[in-house]
């Protein structure tokens, strides 16, 4: 078997005919799981040999069968030179990171951006272009080609091929156990935001649908006038602002026969003084009918606000691991023994910038300025006062930007009852998950084998090793590290191979893929808007989340959605309606037509609003328990027990 060394003058030239620049008396190939391929060779001193043998700066290996067919080993640019001499001879030393290894890694890191293994709002700011932030939620590590350079991700337990060894040197089996597996692994989320409400409304039609014929009528007349002016001032609470106050008196339809809008009272008998016709000096009285006229009126009441509130919601998990190591009990208490480990996660802003308000309909706006209003930012072309809706405004504003917010609207009292937070939770179970996988690999296996039979295994395969001394005579396990040597003194060649075993209990390797819970949007008055009960579990590679999307906050304060009554009105009180009103007068003694406007006048219309309270708290904490009842397993790499 020959073994070769050429200068290259680019990274993993394998195109260019193998020349055997070099005459290798020694090769040492190296490589551990998560890094770069690393060769020591030693090789004649340049300076001894011709001046026509040139260094390049890098170097590729590869050694020849005895049919002719050459085999690639490793290609890697140098680092150092030389790392020793000894006579004749030095030693070089070559690592196998390609030119790209950035942008390879870039590339990569781009495609693995997905949900539930990725999510921004666990990235710490600046971080985001960090490689291995792109790992804390698998169950993988990155690995390089020792040959060309690729890079490609490697589970932990499973690898591209899975080679069956059976013949290793007698004498080189070692078997370590390393750290506890952790027997959980208990999160905590934590978000917090300005929970902020900002709108108007006209609640005069509401005032007017409680009358009969759904429009303002009394027969109070100027008194009603009087008391709808003065609401102004009531309903200056905190947090509100009244925008537009009027009220004015209209001639209603005619409805005919049916009568629906009628424009006086019925008959009031009173008694009237006239003189007598035969004795003009005595004054004597008479019944007389008397009709009050009733007031029909179009009011307009336009209510703006302004609602903060700080918001921390929490959700807490426990994601179990069920192992060989210890006696396994499925225990859902809230207390935890064993080796357990503790993460709390403060996810960043999730809520849109503070210092952009939401468009607010009939408030003066001047040219440049920013507001939000449907997921986008807008900029005021010129000085004018908004209408009540925004489609009549569009004309004088330019859209900017989207809005970027987890929470997407930023009236919400709750998040991870929303869509986002579900898949925000989901992520946090595969960074437990990936804990748990890590550490339940504490079955270590260390042999040596010949050149012939381990020479192409990698970091990216997988082994079952077969012999008597193992525990149930075989183990199957993850290439963590490859060590390749070719002694030149005394003529040798093998390879040391280290294995990692999971001790879970599970037959087979975890399967891809999650499954989050169907939407199912509630009715109205059922729950907060745009929250949504899932029809089933969230499912993330065998781990089942219970739904907790019903979880929400109790009502505090202003509603999700702000754009209904019940968001802002908790009550109207109408005293004296018309029919009361004529009740009223019916069963009084009335004598003269002035008693009966003073008695009116005691029974004017009166209108009453009870506004929701928004003032805030210092702040308002919620906390969802996510429950995960059956616990995770990594695959049973070695039989340890016999349970």
């Amino acid at each position: 078997m020959r073994f070769i060394f050429d200068w290259t003058e680019k990274f993993a030239d394998l195109t260019t005919p193998w020349r055997g620049d070099e005459d290798p008396f020694a090769i040492e190939i190296t490589q551990a799981e998560g890094e770069f391929a690393v060769a020591h060779v030693t090789l004649l001193n340049p300076r001894l040999r011709q001046e026509s043998i040139q260094q390049r700066a890098y170097g590729r290996i590869a050694f020849q069968r005895e049919n002719s067919s050459i085999v690639p080993l490793f290609c890697g640019r140098i680092i150092t030179i030389p790392v020793a001499l000894e006579g004749a001879l030095l030693k070089v030393e070559l690592i196998a990171e390609p030119d790209d290894a950035a942008q390879k890694l870039r590339e990569l890191g781009n495609t693995l951006r997905t949900f539930p293994y990725w999510d921004a709002l666990f990235v710490p700011i600046g971080a985001e272009d960090m490689p291995h932030e792109v790992l804390e939620a698998r169950t993988a590590l990155f690995a390089w080609n020792r040959v060309n350079g690729a890079l490609s991700l490697s589970d932990l337990y499973r690898g591209k091929n899975t080679l069956t060894i059976e013949n290793i040197f007698q004498d080189t089996l070692r078997m370590h156990r390393g750290s506890e597996p952790w027997d959980a692994v208990d999160v905590t989320l934590e978000v917090q935001w300005i929970q902020r409400a900002y709108g108007c409304m006209d609640i005069a039609p509401v005032i007017a649908r409680m009358f009969p014929g759904q429009t303002i009528n009394t027969y109070s007349g100027q008194d009603f006038q009087r008391s709808w002016q003065a609401l102004e001032y009531k309903l200056h609470v905190s947090g509100y602002e009244v925008l537009e106050d009027s009220i004015e008196e209209i001639i209603p339809p005619e409805t005919g026969i049916l009568n629906i809008y009628p424009r006086r009272s019925p008959a009031y008998f009173v008694q009237e003084e006239e003189e007598d016709d035969l004795r003009p000096e005595y004054m004597h009285t008479r019944p007389t009918k008397v009709y009050l006229k009733r007031y029909w009126f179009r009011g307009k009441l336009v209510l703006s606000w302004d609602y903060r509130q700080k918001r921390q919601e929490y959700a807490h998990f426990v994601l179990r691991n069920r192992h060989q190591l210890r006696f396994f009990t499925q225990d859902t208490s809230p207390s935890l023994q064993g080796h357990v480990k503790y993460l709390h996660f403060k996810l960043n802003a999730i809520a849109p910038r503070q210092d952009i308000h939401p468009w607010r309909g009939f408030v003066w706006y001047k040219e440049g300025e920013w507001v939000s209003f449907g997921g986008w930012h807008y900029c005021a072309l010129k000085k004018h006062r908004a209408g009540a809706q925004f489609l009549e405004d569009k004309i004088f504003w330019e859209r900017g930007g989207e809005v970027p917010t987890a929470l997407g609207d930023s009236s919400r009292a709750s998040f991870f009852t929303t869509r986002r937070g579900q898949m925000a939770v989901a992520h946090a179970v595969a960074r437990a998950r990936s804990y748990l996988a890590a550490s339940s690999r504490s079955f270590e296996v260390s042999f040596c084998g010949t050149f012939e039979d381990l020479a192409e295994v990698t970091i990216e395969d997988a082994l079952s090793l077969k012999d008597p001394r193992l525990p149930g005579g075989s183990i199957e396990g993850k290439v963590v590290k490859t060590r390749i040597i070719i002694d030149g003194k005394t003529q040798t060649r093998w390879v040391e191979i280290r294995l990692a075993c999971g001790v879970g209990k599970a037959e087979h390797a975890p399967s891809e893929g999650y499954i989050l819970g169907e939407e199912l949007y509630a009715e109205a008055d059922y729950a907060e808007s745009e929250t949504y009960i899932q029809k089933q579990a969230t499912t993330l590679e065998n781990v089942h989340i219970e739904d907790f999307s019903q979880h929400i906050p109790r009502a505090e304060g202003i509603g999700i959605s702000c754009g209904r009554v019940e968001d802002i009105i908790e009550g109207v009180h109408i005293s004296n309606f018309p029919e009361e009103q004529e009740k009223f007068l019916a069963e009084q003694k009335i004598k003269t037509p002035e008693k009966l406007l003073e008695c009116l006048r005691t029974c004017c219309t009166t209108i009453r609003i009870d506004l929701k309270e928004l003032r805030s708290k210092t702040v308002l904490t919620h906390t969802i328990p996510v429950v995960i009842r059956e616990p995770w397993s990594a695959p049973k790499g070695v039989s340890l027990t016999k349970r």
